[in-house]
């Protein structure tokens, strides 16, 4: 709650989050939540780190992540590779 109250004072539009009710409550309030996941899809494809490898790092860890939105990241990370 403390960050949404930030980012609202500031007048920032987006917020990284990845707590459920976190998400829900910043949307309600005209935030844009952002991921860890979609910060570290956007980190691979302009190849600051390798993907796959952050992945494996945070599945050692308590992170959960849907198995949904791995397959979806890896297939528009596979669509931008030349």
């Amino acid at each position: 709650m403390e960050a949404i109250s930030l980012a609202l004072e500031l007048r920032v539009a987006s917020i990284l989050l990845d707590e459920k009710k976190g998400r829900r409550i910043a949307k309600e309030r005209g935030l844009r939540p952002i991921g860890l996941l979609a910060v570290l899809e956007y980190s691979a494809s302009n190849g600051w780190i390798d993907f796959e490898d952050a992945v494996a790092r945070l599945q050692i860890t308590t992170f959960r992540m849907s198995k949904m939105v791995l397959v979806e990241i890896r297939q528009r990370l596979a669509q931008r590779r030349p």
